[in-house]
């Protein structure tokens, strides 16, 4: 009985809160309206974050996930409705909406993306449509809608890394537990003791659903997210946002190669999710990612960058280049070692790293070998000067012998 009551409470305690949430929202969706309120708007956004927030708390009951996901459609619908003119408005409209909890977080990021991508354009020079979703995303508030997109991929990419650190804890216990159940069911078979051996049984079980559910949340978590990543890097981003993407991209490509190597070390099965994973990395991410880099090294240069941006630049593109090879070698690696072909939507017809212009090479050979002709020439030139005076100082030393010569004949003649 205390523990309905202390569940009733818990409940009411959700529907009080849910309520406050709602009226809230009306009073947002009336300043929006009016368009002249925005420090208002910006508190009350504020107020709803904080609500929801203890709405949406992770571990929630059933009712709360339920209510959770209603004031995320109605959250939707106010921003897919209005297009406030303040940035900061819009900054926290789009932050509320990905602050809500749940598996429609993930997608409203990627239709997030996918209205900035239609606004700011794409790299490849493609055209997009015209119509959003959110009508708040416009060409100036593009950027800022990145970033924070951004900081929120940084974030799971963040607590994928701590999934699979507990992957990697559990599948060695996992290990572990097999051989020992092994050596049980052996010695139960010797000595005719099966209730040792179920016992055990039913814990290698426990750890073995354990283990493959997590592994499956963490790889359907990772494909969301290569989505996002995927309308990232096909945007025309501007020059403030450039740095914090190639940032993303660095960390999302050491995950990636973590969950491969984890993955490898455990012994695992490539599971269909994974292999999706692989395919949407290999054939939609990776593609994607030299036209993008090849808009940020144009962009530098038209913008007139600073020396450290720069450099900062120059340091994290040869380092993404690191990690996508060394994600692609754990495919290879992993391809071998379950004989499955992860690797069939690899593509390497790219150069990653430099690029050989044959016609500037030969000019560059050509050049060379004028140079090298020259500098012959020159030197035959200055032999050929040095044996001329050598033999003009010879003349003169054969004039002045003969004169000394004259001078001893006159004087004998004198005598």
């Amino acid at each position: 009985q205390q523990q309905q009551q202390q569940q009733q409470q818990h409940n009411h305690g959700l529907q009080i809160c849910s309520a406050m949430i709602s009226r809230y929202c009306d009073i947002l969706q009336l300043l929006l309206e009016i368009g002249t309120r925005e420090n208002e708007a910006v508190w009350v956004i504020r107020i709803m974050g904080e609500l929801s927030a203890v709405l949406c708390a992770p571990g929630g009951s059933v009712l709360a996930r339920e209510l959770c996901k209603e004031h995320r459609r109605r959250a939707e619908e106010v921003c897919k409705q209005h297009e406030p003119s303040s940035p900061a408005v819009v900054k926290e409209m789009a932050n509320y909406l990905l602050q809500l909890k749940g598996s429609g977080r993930l997608q409203a990021m990627l239709d997030l993306m996918s209205d900035v991508h239609t606004v700011a354009g794409d790299v490849r020079g493609e055209e997009q449509g015209t119509t959003v979703a959110f009508k708040f995303v416009t060409e100036r508030s593009a950027p800022p809608l990145t970033l924070l997109v951004v900081a929120r991929v940084e974030s799971d990419l963040s607590q994928c890394e701590w999934a699979l650190s507990e992957l990697r804890t559990l599948g060695s216990l996992f290990k572990r537990m097999a051989a020992a159940a092994e050596e049980e069911d052996h010695g139960a078979e010797e000595h005719g003791d099966s209730s040792s051996s179920s016992s055990s049984t039913h814990r290698y079980d426990e750890v073995s659903s354990t283990v493959a559910k997590l592994e499956r949340n963490t790889v359907v978590r990772l494909t969301s997210l290569t989505s996002i990543l995927h309308e990232i890097v096909l945007c025309s981003l501007a020059s403030s946002a450039a740095e914090a993407v190639l940032r993303m991209l660095v960390h999302a490509y050491r995950v990636f190669g973590s969950c491969v190597k984890i993955l490898i070390a455990l012994k695992r099965v490539p599971s269909e999710d994974f292999q999706r994973l692989a395919e949407h990395i290999c054939k939609d991410l990776t593609p994607g990612l030299y036209p993008f880099l090849h808009y940020l090294n144009d962009m530098s240069a038209a913008s007139g960058a600073s020396k450290a941006k720069i450099k900062r630049e120059k340091t994290l593109i040869p380092n993404l280049v690191y990690q996508v090879e060394m994600f692609e070698r754990q495919i290879i690696k992993f391809s071998k070692s379950s004989k499955i072909d992860l690797a069939r939507h690899l593509k390497r017809s790219t150069a990653r790293d430099f690029r050989i212009n044959a016609n500037t090479l030969e000019d560059l050979i050509d050049r060379d070998e004028d140079d090298e002709g020259k500098k012959k020439g020159g030197k035959r030139n200055g032999k050929r000067s040095k044996a001329e005076a050598e033999e003009d100082e010879e003349e003169e030393e054969d004039g002045e012998d003969a004169e000394e010569e004259d001078e001893e004949e006159e004087e004998e003649e004198d005598k």
